[in-house]
């Protein structure tokens, strides 16, 4: 017996270690297998149990994103916070659904877009930017040449990212009362603009080439504005026919120039005017020329060596309520543009001069 146990040392001991090694092996198989469905489970979208889903995610925290087999995109925030905050993307790191990009037609958003959300999206045709939407990202909606008609962007938008809506195929433009700032090329190339451009007081700053070939905008009205960035910078290659910059305090390069644009001053031409060259000042045009009207001075001279007085008018209005001078027994005979002769100017004549005008009284 001895013998024997002395032939076949450690044989009962072998065997139980061979089961111990197999029951270790088929553990970490077990654990990496529920891994793998684990890892597939999360990664991959919920395609069986709605089968219009092409792709279902989440773009930021209790954000959902899914994209129906239609073109439909929507964003759903499940949350109890303050608001659906989409996630931020660039060039390296892109959105999840980048690559089903061309599937995209028609995008129902949350209150902040991400950056580069839905950039080149060319398919998209259809954008609604909810009332609560605070943010629209840099890139946001860049090269989505799809989107057309009129581009609402509601009150409740403060932050409208560089290149937003850069090469956009939209016709019109209407911005909140509530938009702040305004990023560099936000607009631009949007070339489908057509109507006014009414920047309100709200916006704050306006970044380098925000509208730059934006040339079908008739008009250009500007709020109370600060802004970082040159005139020309801005609207570069714009064809305003009117300019209206009431109460403009204007924090930029003055010596930049706006190009492709004439205006007149005392009847001489000036061709791409400095912001100096406008600030302050009344212009007048026809044709392609831009326009800015602003307040004027009129200066009401007595005629008779007394002193003269002054009076604030604006260009294309009327002259209103003038004064009704006495001079010893003379008779006053009204206002005329000039010294002697010239044309008489009355209550209801409509101001046509820029710059500054004197008007002299005449006496009977």
């Amino acid at each position: 017996m001895t013998a024997i146990m002395d032939h076949h040392p450690g044989t009962s001991s072998d065997g139980e270690e061979r089961k111990r090694t197999l029951v270790r092996i088929a553990c970490v198989l077990g654990i990496a297998v529920a891994l793998a469905a684990t890892v597939i489970a999360v990664s991959s979208p919920d395609t069986d149990a709605d089968p219009t889903v092409v792709d279902r995610g989440t773009c930021g925290q209790d954000i959902t994103y899914t994209l129906y087999s239609d073109g439909l995109f929507t964003v759903v925030y499940t949350g109890s916070g303050d608001g659906a905050w989409m996630d931020n993307y660039n060039d390296f790191l892109k959105p999840p659904w980048y690559y089903d990009r061309d599937k995209i037609k028609t995008v129902s958003i949350g209150d902040k877009v991400g950056d580069f959300t839905f950039c080149d999206c060319r398919n998209l045709t259809s954008l609604t930017l909810p009332d609560s939407v605070v943010h629209i990202g840099y890139e946001a909606f860049a090269v989505c040449g799809g989107l057309k008609g009129p581009l609402i962007i509601s009150d409740s938008v403060d932050f409208i990212g560089d290149s937003a809506f850069l090469r956009t195929g939209y016709s019109s433009l209407t911005l909140g009362d509530s938009v702040k700032s305004i990023g560099r090329d936000t607009f631009f190339d949007c070339r489908g603009f057509k109507g006014p451009l009414i920047i309100s007081d709200s916006v704050k700053s306006i970044g380098w080439g925000s509208f730059r070939n934006c040339d079908g905008f008739s008009s250009l009205t500007l709020g109370n504005l600060v802004t970082s960035s040159g005139m020309a910078s801005i609207f570069k290659s714009s064809k305003f026919v009117s300019i209206s910059l009431p109460g403009v305090n204007y924090a930029g390069t003055p010596s930049q120039s706006m190009p492709n644009s004439t205006f007149h001053e005392n009847g001489a031409l000036i061709a791409s005017p400095t912001w100096d060259d406008l600030k302050g000042k009344a212009w007048y045009g026809s044709g392609n020329r831009n326009y800015y009207t602003g307040n004027l001075t009129v200066t009401l001279d007595p005629n008779d060596g007394s002193q003269a007085t002054t009076k604030t008018v604006a260009y294309g209005q009327t002259y209103g309520d003038l004064p009704q001078p006495t001079s010893g027994g003379k008779t006053f005979a009204g206002w005329f543009t000039e010294q002697s002769g010239g044309s008489q100017v009355k209550a209801d004549t409509k101001v046509m001069f820029v710059d500054t005008q004197t008007l002299y009284a005449h006496w009977n």
